[in-house]
């Protein structure tokens, strides 16, 4: 692997010195330096060894050697450290009674060591002469106590000479954090939702970072190999401290319990070996031992609930499976099985129940919830599943915690509901269910008033369309971008189909396409980066390729336009097509470009 950080040796380049200013406040003495014989001698000797310098030392001999260097570059140095000295006592005696006196001096010394360049010649002579001085004052004379003097003293110890602590190596501690990311289990649900916030860290610094105000420039820690073990260990406690698998099935979050003991236990195998094959220190085998017994535990709670819901048969999963998960109150149960028998997970799937979503200014409740039920984003043409569970899980927390938006939202979707089924549906069961519940007379009132008729939907297995009718297909990969695009389509009155605007189960994906290619008179392909490739780019799922050579070969190139998130990787031949750009999440960007595209295609806005 190589190295994200170069190392470039101090020796190979030089940062010039830059002049200190005087405080606001000081007031220099006369004729300084030879205003005494203390300064004038010091003076003397300090230009004593600047005309020997660079030939002073071995060190500064090889200095002198390099590519940068130039004497010029430290003419009037002497002159400076005498100066820096007095400006330092000054700051000290002004600020030393200050709440925070202690940063604020170390601060103001370690602007004036920056001052001297790298390599700070002169730094060193500036250092001890301030020593010197802060050891002749005599505290009963001075500001300065005996409790301050000290800390000073020792912070200017710690700043002579070479760091005698060992180097840290940046490099070594990128390393350390990738072993770490590496074996957690952050393909494991739900650790997999948190995944990329954790591989787009980079915690090289340990501690707080604080903010030198004469220097303008924030420091921080540099976290060692052996501290960044310790941190990480405490953060993988913490991540796992927060999960409670029991609160995950109760709210069927996890669903399929079988599949998720699988998966621990392929996890569990995995850091195994990986703890076995790779070289760990020891210190790194305490966050080891702490996921594998984690995932240990978590292998045995789900060996012991998953023989009690085999024992369930199927059917009578599909009547209860919400009334376990979720945990419905009583006085939901017999709405929730009255529903059930009315094709309400279709309805739930459908434009009308979206539109009604959007209409009645619930479809930020309705998306939260789905996201909440369905971390994955993932929702396949037929399963209705999901959207039982995010409907059944919305009544019940507002039931127990807004019990008048329970009313509104109740009401509204069984009005909807009402108006989509056939007109032959039963819907006594719902109306005594609601009778129990004590809905208000204007609500029931909605749900009273609403007509039953043919369901609007066609079915994708329909006669041949003319052109006046044909829709706009928007064909899409995961996430939920592609939502934007129907709520623009129907705000500008342009009619649309995706592969969720009707059920389409039993049916074969080719006579789903087919059905798709002739109904279409335009289609709208939204790209977004999904899948990680072996070489770490982000590319769209292969079914959105797909759909933009098919719809390529019937409309003709003019009439597919391609909405490409900037992070998904460019795929083969997409030269001179409409290939329409947008930034992350802000798909709307792209809403311009599009509605030009759309215009060129003969397709105007019928609002």
């Amino acid at each position: 692997m190589n190295s994200p950080i170069i190392e470039i040796p101090s020796g190979s380049f030089m940062i010039p010195p830059f002049p200190v200013d005087a405080p606001e406040d000081y007031v220099p003495k006369d004729n300084f330096p030879f205003c005494c014989n203390y300064h004038s001698t010091t003076f003397r000797n300090i230009e004593g060894w600047f005309e020997r310098f660079p030939n002073c030392c071995e060190p500064h001999k090889k200095m002198s050697k390099e590519w940068w260097y130039k004497k010029a570059t430290y003419e009037g140095v002497s002159l400076k450290i005498l100066n820096c000295v007095a400006y330092t006592q000054h700051h000290i005696a002004v600020h030393v009674n200050n709440r925070d006196w202690y940063k604020d001096i170390t601060d103001y010394i370690e602007y004036i060591l920056h001052s001297f360049g790298t390599p700070g010649i002169g730094s060193d002579r500036y250092l001890n002469l301030l020593k010197e001085s802060l050891n002749s004052i005599r505290v009963e004379d001075k500001p300065l106590t005996i409790l301050k003097k000290k800390p000073i003293l020792e912070y200017l110890n710690m700043q002579s000479g070479p760091s005698k602590g060992s180097r840290t190596d940046l490099n070594a501690v990128i390393t350390t954090y990738q072993k770490w990311l590496k074996l957690f289990p952050f393909d494991l649900f739900p650790f997999n939702r948190i995944k990329g916030h954790f591989e787009n860290q980079l915690p090289i610094i340990q501690g707080t970072i604080e903010y030198n105000p004469y220097l303008k420039m924030a420091k921080g820690k540099p976290h060692t190999p052996s501290s960044l073990i310790e941190f990480l260990c405490g953060l993988t406690k913490q991540i796992l401290e927060k999960i409670n698998s029991s609160d995950l099935v109760k709210k069927g979050e996890i669903a399929d319990t079988e599949r998720h003991s699988m998966n621990i236990i392929a996890e569990r195998h995995r850091i195994k070996q990986s703890a076995l094959l790779v070289d760990y220190s020891k210190s790194e085998l305490k966050y080891i031992t702490v996921l594998k017994s984690w995932l240990k535990n978590e292998k045995v709670f789900f060996a012991e609930i998953n023989p009690i819901l085999k024992q369930i048969s199927q059917s009578e999963i599909s009547k209860t499976s919400m009334d376990m998960i979720i945990k419905i109150p009583t006085e939901l149960k017999a709405l929730a099985a009255a529903l059930k028998n009315l094709d309400f997970g279709r309805f739930l799937q459908s434009d009308s129940f979206e539109n009604l979503m959007l209409k009645n200014d619930l479809d930020e409740l309705w998306s939260a919830v789905i996201k909440q039920v369905n971390p994955g984003d993932t929702i396949y043409v037929g399963n209705t599943r999901v959207h039982q569970e995010a409907f059944f899980f919305a009544t019940e927390q507002l039931w127990i915690n807004n019990r008048p938006k329970f009313y509104r939202f109740t009401s509204i979707v069984i009005a909807g509901l009402k108006t989509w089924v056939k007109a032959d549906k039963d819907f006594s069961e719902i109306t005594e269910a609601i009778s129990k519940l004590d809905f208000s007379k204007e609500q029931l009132q909605v749900i009273n008033s609403a007509v039953s008729k043919s369901k609007p939907e066609a079915t994708v297995k329909q006669a041949k369309v003319t052109s006046e009718n044909k829709k706009i297909f928007v064909g899409h990969g995961k996430g939920s971008l592609w939502r934007e695009v129907e709520a623009y389509l129907r705000d500008e009155g342009l009619p649309f189909e995706s592969f969720e605007s009707n059920n389409r189960t039993g049916e074969h994906i080719i006579d789903i396409l087919k059905g798709f290619l002739d109904s279409s008179v335009f289609a709208i392909i939204v790209v977004t980066a999904d899948d990680e490739t072996a070489g770490g780019t982000i590319r769209a799922r292969q079914n959105v390729i797909h759909e933009i050579g098919l719809f390529q070969g019937r409309l003709g190139f003019e009439k597919v336009a391609i909405l490409k998130q900037n992070e998904a990787e460019e795929f083969s031949n997409n030269a001179g097509l409409q290939h329409i750009p947008f930034p992350k999440d802000n798909i709307r960007t792209a809403f311009h470009d599009l509605g030009q595209s759309l215009k060129k295609a003969g397709i105007k806005a019928k609002k």
